[in-house]
Formats: structure tokens, sequence, C-alpha cells
């Protein structure tokens, strides 16, 4: 009962919340005018991730641990948008590189600018509450160099001493590893699946792979089964490529169905990450990945419009959690979860109202940005060639 209690306020929250989020205009008319539910689907998956950590706030702030929940449901909330994100972040690169000859350049500039300007932005924040918190008495100046160096690599640790620190983005950044790590093989990737590749790309990218992979493995910061997730979301770049009625079948109410029944039997009855998990996750990512709306929902503007802003709400909302229940101190220690769940339509509204802002003024211009990179690098080779 309390499951569908959460979701309830959920769905009803992100549902309102994304009809006003559309009339900021925040969405890109490419956005609006594109047919692919994956656009919505973000939507969906960010404001999840939300309402996951907000509800391990609870159990942080009335149990004094950060820790998951016991609910299949709840602790789904986040694992399963961890997983399809990654799915997500696949379906599209690996889509860019196959049967393709990759610009490495140009891929390279897009994902440092979209990633690395809001992600330092609010590693600034967690670095100026960390010292704040401290009565701004530096600890260990070598010590502090360190543990900012760890975050702006994605490593979230306390810094001058403060344990709380990793809470205050709730966690989130160590998915950015995974993602960083897929991106830096893609060069090796495509020595397999591209028309042509760089060879000085490839050996670059292998030299990285393998350092990390062994520190990372050796420290137990990378569990090398989740890119199984990454290698499940490159399939239907395969399906649509090669099989294309099977594309046309995965736009019908039936792969609809299916879609819709392996999502709820994950979100219930799956342990996070698990094997099992992550092939049912597959098994509803395929379809919504090659065009299917599920029965309208994810044709929904207001998804779109959640969607486009989503790593930002990806990445503010622990922010916005902290700031209400650490520094503000809400109240919350005497309530029940029933009613603490009736804060989850405001954890939502904040998140997105400074997404729209952290989006309009940090990702867009770096977005833009990149973009005119790579039309001039391509009218210079124009130019070059003519």
């Amino acid at each position: 009962m309390e499951e569908i209690y959460i979701l309830v306020i959920f769905v009803t929250s992100v549902l309102v919340i994304g009809s006003a989020v559309k009339l900021t205009g925040v969405t890109a008319n490419e956005t609006i005018n594109r047919h692919s539910p994956i656009d919505a689907l973000r939507g969906w998956l960010a404001t999840s991730v939300a309402c996951h950590h907000a509800l391990i706030t609870y159990t942080w702030k009335t149990e004094g641990e950060w820790k998951d929940s016991a609910s299949h449901f709840i602790s789904n909330m986040g694992s399963i948008p961890v997983s399809i994100f990654f799915m997500i972040t696949a379906f599209l690169f690996f889509g860019k590189i196959y049967r393709k000859t990759p610009v490495w350049t140009d891929i390279i500039t897009s994902r440092l600018t979209r990633i690395l300007p809001l992600y330092y932005t609010l590693v600034g924040v967690v670095i100026i509450i960390s010292i704040a918190s401290t009565d701004f008495h530096i600890i260990d100046a070598k010590s502090l160099s360190i543990q900012i160096l760890k975050w702006l690599l994605f490593l979230g640790v306390p810094i001058n001493g403060f344990d709380d620190s990793r809470n205050i983005l709730a966690g989130v950044q160590w998915t950015l590893i995974y993602e960083s790590i897929f991106y830096i093989s893609l060069p090796v990737i495509a020595a397999f699946s591209s028309k042509q590749t760089s060879r000085t790309a490839f050996l670059t990218s292998l030299a990285f792979i393998s350092l990390i992979f062994t520190v990372g493995v050796a420290k137990e910061i990378i569990r090398p089964g989740l890119f199984a997730l990454f290698a499940i979301g490159a399939i239907p770049v395969l399906l649509k490529r090669n099989y294309e009625h099977v594309h046309d079948a995965m736009r019908s109410k039936v792969a609809s169905s299916i879609s819709a029944a392996s999502m709820i039997i994950a979100f219930t009855a799956t342990e996070k990450y698990s094997p099992t998990q992550m092939v049912l996750c597959g098994i509803a990512f395929f379809p919504i990945a090659l065009g299917n709306e599920m029965f309208g929902i994810l044709r929904s503007r207001g998804a779109k419009s959640l969607g486009e802003i989503s790593y930002s709400i990806y990445l503010t909302h622990g922010i916005v959690l902290y700031a209400l229940f650490s520094i503000i101190e809400l109240s919350i220690h005497k309530i029940s979860i029933y009613v603490f769940t009736l804060y989850i339509p405001l954890v939502i509204a904040l998140t997105s109202a400074l997404s729209v802002l952290t989006y309009k003024n940090i990702e867009r211009p770096w977005i833009e940005f990149a973009k005119r990179k790579s039309l001039s690098r391509n009218d210079g080779k124009v130019k070059g060639a003519a």
C-alpha cells in the first residue's frame, strides 16, 4: 500500500510539474518535433531518482544513516533509472559509430562540454557547503586538495573532515565514472564495428581503459558487471540497422504491453543491478529505443521538457534535498513516511525550477559551444578539400 501511495504522488507530481516546465520554453524545437520516446523517458527517469533519494533522505534524517530502502520498489526507483540511463547512453553513442566513420574530436568535445561544466559547478557548491559546515577551518590544505581532485574525478569523499559531503549531491556522481569509461572505450568498440577509425584513438583508448580498469577494480571503485547495461543498450542499434521487421514490430501494442510488464516485474520483484533486473530493463527498453511511445505516455511534451533538463535534475536534486532537510532543517523526525511523501512534489518542483536555470545558463551555452566547434571544424575541412 505504501508503494502505491508513493507511486500516485510521484506520477501526479511529474505530470503537473512537467506541464509547468513546458511553459518555460526550455525545450528546444528540435526536441519538440523529434519522434523520440527517449526524450520523454529521460524526464521520468531523472525525477524517479529524485523521488528515490527523497525517500532515502527521510531514512537518513529519522534513523541517522544514509541507506537504501528494504522495499524493492523504492530501491528500484533509483537503480532502474540509472540502468536505463546507461542503456540510453550506449544506444545513442553506439549508434553514432556503428558502420560509420566517427569524428573523435566532435564526440570528445560534445561529451566534455556536456558532462563537466554543470558537474564542476556543483562540485564547487559541495566544497563551499563542506567548508562552511566545518566553520571555514581548513584542517589540512594538502588533504583538501586531494579531496577536491577526487571529486573532480567523480569520487565522492568527505571534504575537510565533513562526512556528509557525499550526501550533498545524493551520491549520484558515481554513475559518471561508468559513463566516462564508456565514452573513453568508444574507439576500442569502433575498431570492431565502424567503417573506419583512428589507430591513435584506438591505442589511446585501450591504454586508458586498461589503466582505469586495473586501478578501479583493485580499489573496488568499479563493478565490471554494470557494463553489461551498456552492452544491452547497444542491441537496439543492431536490431534497427539489420532487422527492419523487428524494428517495426517493436512499435506494436504487443511490444508496449511486454515492455510495461517487464518494467513492473523489474520494479517490484528484483534486486537492484541483478542480472534478472538488467535483462528485464533491456526487454522494457528495446521497444522504447526503437520508437514505441508506450500507449502515448512517452509522447507527452511535459515529460519531454523534463527530459530536456534531466541531467540538471539528476545532478541538482541532492542539493535541493540537502538545502531543505539539512540547511533549512524542515522537521521530519516525528512524521510518518506517508506524510513525508507529500514533500515529494515540493522537491521535484524546486529541483525542476533550479534545473531550468542551470540548463539555460550552464548546460545549453556549452552544448551550443560544442555544436559551433563541430560546425567550424567541418567547414574548415570542406574549404580545405576545395
